[in-house]
C-alpha cells in the first residue's frame, strides 16, 4: 500500500467517525426535547385532572349536593366526591385515597345572598409531599349548605 492510499483510509475513517460524533449529538438533542415535552406534558394532565376536580366540587355544591364539609378532604381512588360521604369515608380509611386533597373555604361575599368559594386541590407525589396543583375561586348563591363562613385547616 502506498502512503497516499493510507492517507484516503485514514481521512476517510475520520470522517466516518465525525459523521456518527455528530449523529450522536442530535439523538442527545432530540432526546432532550422529548424528555421536556412528555414532563410538559404530564403536568398539563395533572392541571386538567385538577381543574376537573375543582369544576365537579363547584358543580356539587351549586346544585346542592354536597356541603363545604363533605367535599374538604382526600378525593377517593374512584373520583367520587361528595357522594354519599365518599370523602369521608376515604379519610377514614375505608377507601383508597388516589393522592388528590380537596380544601374548601367559603366566606361570605360583598352582595347578600352570595358566598365566596375557594377551592384549592392539591396532590400528593410519589416522595409523599404534597403540593397545591390549582385554586379556583368563583362567587355562587348561599343556598345548598354553603354559609358565610368557613376555613378549612389542613
Amino acid at each position: 500500500m502506498s502512503r497516499r492510499s493510507t492517507t484516503r483510509c485514514g481521512v476517510a475513517l475520520l470522517e466516518v467517525m465525525l459523521a456518527i460524533a455528530m449523529l450522536a449529538m442530535a439523538g442527545l438533542v432530540v432526546l432532550g426535547a422529548l424528555s421536556d415535552a412528555s414532563r410538559r406534558l404530564r403536568s398539563a394532565e395533572i392541571r386538567a385532572d385538577a381543574a376537573d376536580l375543582a369544576a365537579s366540587a363547584f358543580a356539587l355544591l351549586n346544585a346542592g349536593l354536597a356541603t363545604p364539609d363533605s367535599l374538604d378532604g382526600p378525593v377517593p381512588a374512584d373520583g367520587l366526591i361528595g357522594n354519599d360521604g365518599a370523602s369521608d369515608s376515604a379519610a377514614a380509611g375505608d377507601i383508597e385515597p388516589s393522592g388528590w386533597m380537596l380544601v374548601v373555604d367559603t366566606e361570605p361575599a360583598a352582595f347578600d345572598g352570595l358566598v365566596r368559594v375557594q377551592i384549592t386541590v392539591a396532590r400528593t407525589d410519589a416522595s409523599g409531599e404534597t403540593q397545591d396543583v390549582l385554586t379556583w375561586t368563583d362567587v355562587t348563591p348561599s343556598a345548598g349548605g354553603l354559609s358565610g363562613a368557613r376555613s378549612a385547616v389542613r
